[in-house]
């Protein structure tokens, strides 16, 4: 038997669990669970910067002020690293 559990969260907390979830590589529900449950959380530094940085390109998009060429570059940058071997000498 399973129950939903909720979390009443304010913005910049929930950007927070997102990120850490991107960078771990899990769902948000499945990264949260394992925090509830003191299960490990691996990350790495590469995953973590790169979850970062897409979550800046999120927020980018809302901003009116944002100029539509720094966006284009920054999601070129995101589908960039995104595309790139993990491991030194890996297949390009």
């Amino acid at each position: 038997m399973t129950k939903t559990v909720s979390l009443r969260l304010k913005p910049h907390q929930i950007e927070e669990i997102k990120v850490a979830a991107l960078a771990a590589n899990l769902s948000v529900s499945s990264y949260l669970h394992r925090r509830v449950t003191d299960t490990p959380v691996l990350s790495n530094p590469e995953l973590a910067a790169l979850a970062r940085l897409v979550s800046l390109a999120h927020k980018l998009e809302t901003d009116v002020r944002c100029e539509p060429q720094l966006l284009e570059e920054l999601h070129a940058l995101v589908r960039e690293l995104s595309n790139s071997p993990s491991e030194p000498g890996g297949s390009e």
